[in-house]
């Protein structure tokens, strides 16, 4: 009986062992085609088809697949109608762009968005087949796209509240029946505004009793009374919109500005990101293809940034046809994405698309990162301002229901013949462009560009456009919970053609009318504008907000305006428009009190922090001072001098120490040439060999692209101490090494690694024996 008993254990025991098949279930699936206007065109993109002249587009192919399983499982999307997907990306045709699975592997018990981005029309129904594990499934995508999609989603409320706006894409008659959140039906929760739409929408607020966390991944989907289904899987970003300056490096002072981020195109250290955070500030930068292992989840970071451009760095790839470029990086941003998302899982990815292949380049990229931005500098090439109107509604179009930035002009280059107005922005232009991009859909923005290099003339030499950087982003700061969750629509009307008016809806209480008049033009020279007199705008009734206040929006204030309300809409009369405001329509009366409240606490916030700020570089200053007296009296016999600088030359600065007098007492670079620094030689006696000795040396304009290496050779060329470094915390630098005989050595002190080049050496170092007494510094 004892055996019996022990070998139905067994048996129990290797049946539990026995892996449970997985099981992944297709969830919906649709067609999500591309939808455009009439925008101009830059190169070919064949198969993208112009969207003004024909409703036969190319698009993406989305599968929503359930893991039904207790692990989680990998999904691949490997064919497309029998085909595989690898083939048709490299055919002659190039037909296929990319594909991926969002997010991968698909969690135990949950959701994922399988996308295949192709480069032409869905011709009939398509078939993906997907790998999921071990199981092969098919999922039918209907070439009929559905008549409504998912086109905005924002996170308020300590993401406690999602604001879902679904858009039509065709006219046929659509309701709105079911609200689900990761396959949970939600619908008691959601409070759905315009089930049948109102003018071509439909907001959804979504009440959660928990809040999303930050990074996490979710599926939403719209379920139609006739059964017709949309979905989108995004990951979750918390409620900070963007007011940033590319280059912006004067905190203190873009703080009081009203920046609160700042964008570089090499990865930031740990040391810089510590002190955003002191300022209340965060910064998006270019990382290559993974993030820095020691800043990841750093609450400083905004966004990575991945290749810069990728539809500019299409145009060169010459293995395909011109036509057929666009898109050539597609793979590349999806791999660094997920790579991205794996090694921090909190912090978004973003990519800035250019105007290569426009309008094609966005939609070929806006679906991969979790935010896209678009740049657009007309001026400099002679074009008008409404050109960053239509490149943000192209992106927004193609991107949605991901964020959208804005990165408008704001400096000047001077690189010969193309640059067609050779000057800065005027205030006015300034303020035009960041008005179109906002109505157009962006929810965040950055300026092009803050500092001075080359041929690049930075916002930072012009007092009068700092100004109207910073009126605008603190007019935008002031009702940002309503932006990161507007949707831009045409609800609003205004008699006079030469203005520009887009309707903002903002959730369930309140509008944002983004009004610009185009009677303006930009010269060479000169920009020449008419003020316009009591221009009148109508909104229709609308049946979730009954207008209770308009204001327009100022700076840090609120203006009342006189509104006429009846049961045949709103009339709202701006008794002047110099080029264009913002305003506020608000169906709670006490909505402008709230936010003024909250951005008078962001105020005093942002004072605090520049108070906190500027007494802890005040310390750090005063310990660096203090370490350098001690460093330059103490150990002057132990001064090395007279370095051989490695492709740099000698500079004159008051930053660095100079204990011989000498007139060049710093040597600096900027080159691509290899290696970059400097290297000093050394004599070791009797004494000091088997010593451990300390190397100081100051360092600064450290291009972040790059790290830092050290290398001490003996005579013969042997390597005695070979060291990388990213960054360094602390006030002046060291390292360490013991010397193991007397003899003559070599110490190089290198920028190394790939990035902007550049960066700025002391011109002597101390090399000081342990005999001679520590002193606080910061070590390796």
């Amino acid at each position: 009986m004892k055996h019996l008993v022990w070998a139905l254990l067994v048996f129990s025991f290797s049946v539990g062992l026995r892996p449970v098949a997985a099981v992944v279930e297709i969830d919906c699936t649709y067609y999500h085609v591309d939808i455009g206007g009439q925008y101009e065109w830059t190169e070919a993109a064949a198969g993208l088809a112009d969207f003004a002249k024909t409703d036969r587009r190319a698009g993406l192919l989305k599968v929503y697949v359930h893991n039904d399983s207790a692990t989680p499982v990998p999904v691949e999307g490997v064919a497309l109608n029998g085909v595989p997907l690898a083939d048709l990306r490299e055919n002659d045709r190039h037909e296929v762009i990319w594909w991926r699975t969002w997010p991968s592997p698909v969690p135990a018990g949950g959701y994922a968005e399988v996308t295949v981005r192709l480069r032409y029309p869905l011709e009939s129904d398509g078939v993906l087949t997907l790998q999921a594990g071990d199981q092969t499934l098919e999922a039918t995508v209907p070439s009929q796209p559905p008549p409504f999609r998912i086109e905005t989603i924002g996170w308020t409320d300590r993401e406690r509240q999602v604001t879902i706006v679904a858009q039509q894409i065709r006219p046929e008659p659509t309701h709105i029946e079911k609200v689900l959140l990761d396959g949970v039906d939600v619908t008691d929760r959601a409070a759905v505004l315009a089930p049948d739409f109102f003018h071509g929408i439909c907001p959804i607020i979504l009440k959660l009793e928990q809040p999303l966390e930050v990074g996490s991944f979710h599926t939403y989907k719209l379920v139609a009374a006739d059964g017709q289904t949309v979905a989108c899987t995004l990951r979750t970003l918390d409620e900070f919109m963007r007011l940033g300056m590319y280059g912006a490096t004067n905190l203190e002072e873009d703080v009081k500005v009203g920046i609160n981020e700042a964008t570089h195109f090499g990865p930031q250290g740990c040391r810089t990101l510590d002190e955003y955070a002191l300022y209340g500030l965060r910064s998006a930068f270019h990382i290559g293809e993974t993030p820095p292992s020691e800043v990841r989840g750093h609450p400083a970071v905004y966004a990575y940034l991945l290749k810069d451009e990728p539809d500019g760095w299409d145009y060169g790839a010459e293995e395909w046809p011109m036509d057929m470029r666009i898109g050539y990086h597609g793979p590349d941003i999806v791999r660094c994405t997920q790579q991205c998302v794996e090694a921090d899982p909190v912090k978004p990815v973003m990519v800035t698309v250019d105007l290569t292949f426009k309008p094609a380049n966005y939609y070929v990229y806006s679906q991969i990162p979790d935010i896209v931005a678009s740049d657009c500098y007309p001026l400099t090439i002679g074009k008008p301002l409404a050109w960053v109107r239509e490149t943000i509604e192209a992106c927004r179009k193609a991107a949605g229901p991901r964020r959208v930035a804005s990165i408008p002009q704001v400096n000047w280059e001077d690189r010969g013949p193309e640059m067609k107005y050779k000057r800065p922005p005027f205030p006015r232009e300034v303020w035009i462009q960041y008005l179109y991009a906002l109505g157009a859909g962006a929810r965040g923005f950055s300026g092009y560009e803050y500092y001075t290099e080359a041929n690049h003339h930075g916002a930072r030499e012009y007092p009068e456009i700092m100004n109207a950087i910073g009126e605008t982003f603190r007019r935008f700061q002031l009702v940002a919970p309503l932006i990161l969750q507007a949707h831009p629509t045409d609800i609003a009307t205004c008699g006079d053609e030469n203005v520009w008016l887009k309707t903002l809806v903002c959730g369930r209480d309140a509008l944002l009318l983004v009004v610009v008049s185009n009677d303006y033009e930009s010269l060479p020279e000169d920009f020449v504008h008419q003020p316009k007199q009591q221009v009148e705008i109508r909104l229709p009734t609308i049946p979730w907000l009954r207008p209770a206040q308009v204001s327009q929006v100022d700076d840090g204030a609120f203006s009342s305006l006189p509104l006429k309300v009846s049961d045949e809409g709103t009339r709202i009369v701006l008794s002047e428009l110099d080029t264009g405001q913002v305003i506020l329509v608000a169906g709670e009366p006490g909505l402008p009190a709230q936010l003024l409240g909250r951005y008078r606490r962001y105020q005093t916030k942002t004072g605090l922090a520049i108070q906190r700020a500027y007494q802890h570089n005040q310390r750090q200053t005063a310990e660096a001072e203090t370490l350098e007296r001690y460093i330059v009296g103490r150990y002057a016999q132990c001064a090395v001098s007279g370095p051989t600088p490695l492709n740099a030359y000698g500079i004159e600065t008051s930053h660095f120490w100079n204990p011989t007098d000498t007139k060049y007492n710093g040597i600096e670079w900027w080159t691509e040439a290899t290696p970059r620094g400097g290297e000093w030689k050394v004599t070791i006696s009797e004494e000091q060999a088997g010593v451990e000795h300390t190397v100081y040396f100051q360092m600064a304009n450290w291009w972040s692209g790059g790290y830092l290496r050290v290398e001490v050779a003996a005579a013969d060329g042997s390597l005695v101490l070979a060291a990388d470094r990213p960054i360094w915390q602390g006030p002046i630098p060291y390292f360490k090494v013991t010397f193991l005989a007397a003899s003559d050595y070599t110490i190089r002190i290198l920028h190394a690694g790939e990035g902007k080049p550049g960066g700025r050496l002391s011109e002597s170092i101390f090399v000081v024996p342990q005999t001679a007494g520590p002193l606080p510094s910061s070590g390796w």
